[in-house]
């Protein structure tokens, strides 16, 4: 897949982000990740830091949990992702995922990322790399909450 960086055109800007962090512009408003496995990489490092302790945490204010946790279970639910998933997430506790939202938000733009979801006849699809996104997703949480 050729990646065309349309952050201009869409005002989505990178400016004292990381590389991994590089978004570019889809079909509507939406964005997704331009280097899928170097983001994974890194927030694999910002988790593995933070289970050290090694990480500074940010401090930008409080997340919530709970609604950190019900969007993810929209999202599964809107692109169609098998009920596994949504078990998966069902499962997971609101004060780590907002404790790992804070170690690593770039964990969660991997799971938020539009790459690998297709609409097709109004109804929504995931194939492997969107499964594997997820699957990739799930191993973090469950790595970071052994952690804590």
């Amino acid at each position: 897949m050729e990646v065309i960086n349309l952050s201009n055109r869409f005002s989505f800007t990178n400016k004292g982000r990381l590389k991994s962090a590089t978004r570019i512009g889809v079909e509507g408003r939406r964005s997704q990740l331009a280097y899928v496995d170097l983001a994974k990489s890194t927030a694999k490092r910002q988790v593995t830091m933070a289970i050290d302790n090694k990480r500074r945490q940010a401090g930008y204010g409080r997340v919530d949990g709970n609604h950190l946790k019900e969007t993810m279970i929209a999202m599964i639910d809107r692109i169609g992702a098998p009920e596994a998933y949504r078990n998966e997430i069902m499962a997971m506790d609101p004060d780590t995922l907002a404790k790992m939202y804070t170690a690593s938000s770039l964990a969660f733009d991997v799971f938020y990322n539009y790459e690998g979801i297709n609409l097709q006849d109004g109804y929504y699809s995931v194939d492997d790399s969107k499964i594997s996104d997820l699957d990739w997703f799930v191993g973090e949480y469950k790595r970071f909450a052994a952690g804590q």
